[in-house]
């Protein structure tokens, strides 16, 4: 079969997870990763934006203490301001 202009075999669609975070990795794996920073940074920026007001969790436990932990220094930062 022949898409865009390349030969497309079985073989390009094949996932080898030994390959993950390679130059050979399936595309997938780098959008999944591409994506996972990316929600990450929104995080981060939400909350030093000041609209993350601290409610629920997040369900990756590391995620939710460096949450908690720049929700704190936040926190700090506005007490400092204001005295």
């Amino acid at each position: 079969m022949v898409k865009n202009g390349k030969k497309v075999t079985n073989q390009t669609i094949l996932d080898y997870p030994d390959l993950d975070g390679t130059d050979w990795a399936h595309p997938a794996w780098w959008r999944g990763n591409d994506d996972g920073v990316r929600g990450v940074a929104m995080r981060i920026k939400k909350i030093l934006d000041g609209k993350d007001d601290g409610a629920g969790v997040i369900g990756y436990d590391v995620l939710e203490k460096v949450r908690r932990t720049l929700l704190e220094i936040m926190r700090r930062v506005k007490n400092v301001k204001t005295s």
